[in-house]
């Protein structure tokens, strides 16, 4: 039921409180029938990302006649649509790592937090304040814990950073990347790794590790690789697995993932630039890794969640090059599409398939910024 609670705080000025009334549910641990979840996030992508990646891949051999589509986009034929608003705990432009936060735990917390509420030492210098807040536990690990679930997750950004992040680390500051890492491997709810697949970038927060940059020495790699992980470094060899392993990892770049227009190998509009990495020629694309995920997360008849990111859509946005943005769009829908196959092909495992966006912030943010101008203006 309703519970008054009073929170009380004293310092050398006196005693303050306050009383607010909070909402206790019963917390059934119980699932009756376990579906798997495959959750597809389009990082930063808006109705609009999605208009002109149907425009771009839909409308070439005379596909778009009359202003009608012959084929619409995967993410377009989903059943059901809706809206949600992602403010942060504090701010009305919220960021990857807050709204992570709201869909992997169904919590809001402030920006630049993973699934930690913030507390009152956060602005101590180091790293350990900023991992010591008190922490709610991701739907991926408590799946795992309590209901024997495989987890995963894929991106094309750095699995450390943000939204993959959330799935399974826990930091009041999202940079503190390589403790992520840890985290992934050691557990925080769980003793031992959170996921079952991790495929994306990031491998220098896994074996480029040394006490000045992350505390320790370890090669999370191998570790995962010592604890029954198939180890994959490339393209090649993750489409060289005919037959899904237990467990499976692989990084395939020590940051950021090259971008689908890179990969392809287009050449760039003039003011764009390349995420070419020389020293990582040859990456997988997004529906790629996601068939394969879905085939080691699915082996054994075992219930699954898995979070699929297309990462890049922020990140190419940010610089502005529309190309780099919009050949994103187009390969997360291609990977969608792997999800929606998967699940059409096997009917009696229940699967519930989710694609989003996480934030709009940019469009919000212009807002702001006119209104607060429209107001000075009024003075």
């Amino acid at each position: 039921g309703v519970k008054p609670t009073t929170a009380e705080a004293s310092d050398s000025s006196g005693t303050g409180s306050f009383q607010q009334k909070i909402g206790v549910q019963e917390f059934k641990t119980r699932i009756a029938t376990k579906e798997s979840i495959i959750l597809f996030i389009g990082d930063a992508m808006g109705a609009t990302y999605r208009d002109v990646g149907r425009i771009v891949a839909k409308s070439t051999g005379n596909g778009f006649r009359g202003g009608f589509y012959d084929e619409l986009l995967q993410m377009d034929q989903m059943p059901y649509s809706g809206m949600v608003m992602t403010y942060a705990d504090e701010a009305l432009v919220p960021d990857s790592a807050n709204t992570a936060t709201a869909w992997a735990t169904g919590n809001k917390t402030i920006n630049g937090a993973l699934n930690v509420f913030p507390d009152n030492n956060d602005w101590k210098s180091g790293n350990a304040p900023k991992l010591d807040n008190p922490r709610y536990e991701t739907l991926w690990s408590y799946l795992k814990r309590l209901h024997g679930y495989k987890t995963g997750i894929v991106s094309t950004a750095e699995v450390t950073d943000a939204t993959p992040a959330a799935e399974g680390g826990y930091s009041i500051q999202r940079g503190l990347k390589k403790d992520i890492a840890r985290q992934f491997v050691d557990g925080s709810f769980i003793n031992g790794p959170v996921f079952d697949v991790i495929l994306g970038g990031a491998k220098g927060d896994f074996d480029g590790r040394t006490l000045a940059n992350a505390g320790d020495t370890r090669n999370l790699i191998n570790e995962l690789v010592a604890d029954g992980y198939t180890r994959i470094d490339n393209r090649s060899q993750l489409n060289a697995l005919t037959t899904p392993p237990d467990k499976l990892i692989g990084l395939f770049s020590t940051g950021n993932m090259t971008v689908t227009y890179d990969k392809l190998g287009y050449t760039r509009p003039a003011g764009e630039t390349s995420t070419v990495n020389a020293a990582f020629p040859n990456q997988p694309f997004l529906d790629e890794m996601t068939e394969k995920a879905i085939a080691t997360l699915s082996k054994g008849g075992a219930p699954f969640i898995l979070m699929v990111e297309g990462a890049s859509i922020d990140k190419q946005s940010h610089a502005n090059d529309a190309a780099g943005t919009l050949w994103d769009v187009i390969e997360f829908d291609k990977a969608i599409g792997k999800g929606r196959e998967w699940a059409k092909a096997n009917p009696k495992r229940k699967t519930l398939t989710l694609i989003s966006a996480d934030t709009l912030g940019e469009a919000a943010k212009k807002a702001v910024e006119d209104f607060g101008a429209a107001k000075k203006g009024m003075k």
